[in-house]
């Protein structure tokens, strides 16, 4: 029997899980019946319990024989089955405490449903309210709110223009003490480096992240596809904007697909390896920095724009949605 032991440390729980995705890759190519155990977890947020519990799910499906060890703390496990974390993984007779969408503090593990409404605008304007939902839920001021419903609309977006997948998944907290809050998207579709294979045949996949990082460079393009000036014209600008929109509010961005990840932050650029498929996002910012949100997208834009004309076919203009300029 096969027991793969998944760990973190406090405060490190998101940088840590790249280890784990990567573990839990390489532990289901054993075929006899294999078990996880989860009494290593000591700090669970919502990117890396949404990552590692798609990431079980996944091979859970493909294997159909897995058991698994509680976490040490009863608090951990009770928060974990709140969260929907083992309803997500599979483990269904652990998800009958999962809590709703609490208001002001947790967003649960929540699948979102790219159906589509009739037209390309119609979607957009599905995603639109369903950013403007899940923004509400936490009562922030009205500049916190527009910040929110940005990042989840740019996010979500991404997912239904690039990945392939009918669905994302959202999650989210807000920590009052630390005025921080934390929102992590993911998706199982094709992630980015299969995604810009579409446009740019022979990158490689290190490449293809940092493609994905850079304003006005897309996988693919919605143009030819919407009316002249639409509000929702793809630009390739989301994923820059919402990284620079994160360290603005004093926070950190973490993008992962694939074999890699980067964490950004004021301090640092780190790459990590580790093995998730689909493509995943952590946005975390401070809740006590008194920005007009307007005015610092505007800024971003400026130096996005700016940054896009160093690449001859990139495109050197934000659309109007990734620029700020909210219906």
């Amino acid at each position: 029997m096969a027991v793969l032991k998944i760990s973190n440390r406090a405060f490190n729980g998101n940088i840590d899980c790249f280890q784990n995705l990567a573990d839990i890759s390489d532990f289901f190519s054993f075929d006899d019946v294999s078990v996880l155990d989860l009494g290593g977890l000591v700090e669970l947020n919502p990117f890396n319990m949404l990552v590692l519990a798609l990431s079980i799910r996944k091979w859970k499906r493909f294997w159909g024989k897995l058991s698994y060890i509680l976490p040490n703390s009863d608090n951990t496990d009770g928060y974990m089955q709140y969260m929907g974390f083992y309803e997500l993984c599979g483990f269904s007779n652990r998800g009958i405490i999962k809590g709703n969408r609490r208001v002001g503090k947790y967003i649960c593990i929540t699948k979102i449903d790219l159906i589509p409404q009739g037209s390309m605008d119609a979607d957009y304007e599905m995603i639109d309210q369903e950013s403007k939902k899940l923004a509400d839920m936490f009562q922030f001021d009205k500049e916190l709110g527009k910040y929110i419903t940005y990042c989840f609309f740019e996010m979500i977006r991404n997912v239904y223009e690039h990945s392939e997948s009918k669905s994302v998944y959202v999650c989210a907290q807000f920590w009052p003490s630390h005025n921080l809050v934390e929102l992590a998207i993911a998706d199982e579709g094709c992630g980015i480096w299969k995604a810009m294979q579409k446009q740019y045949a022979n990158i490689t996949e290190e490449q293809s992240m940092e493609f994905a990082m850079t304003p006005g460079i897309s996988a693919r393009t919605n143009h030819i596809l919407l009316p002249k000036d639409d509000y929702y014209k793809n630009s390739g600008y989301g994923l820059y904007m919402t990284k620079e929109l994160a360290l603005a509010y004093g926070g950190s961005f973490i993008i992962c697909s694939g074999k890699s990840a980067i964490r950004y932050s004021f301090k640092s650029e780190d790459k990590f390896q580790t093995d998730f498929s689909g493509t995943a996002i952590s946005i975390r910012f401070k809740t006590d920095r008194d920005n007009n949100f307007s005015d610092v997208l505007t800024k971003i834009k400026s130096k996005a724009e700016k940054k896009s004309r160093k690449y001859e076919d990139a495109i050197h203009t934000a659309s109007k949605s990734s620029g700020g300029s909210r219906k």
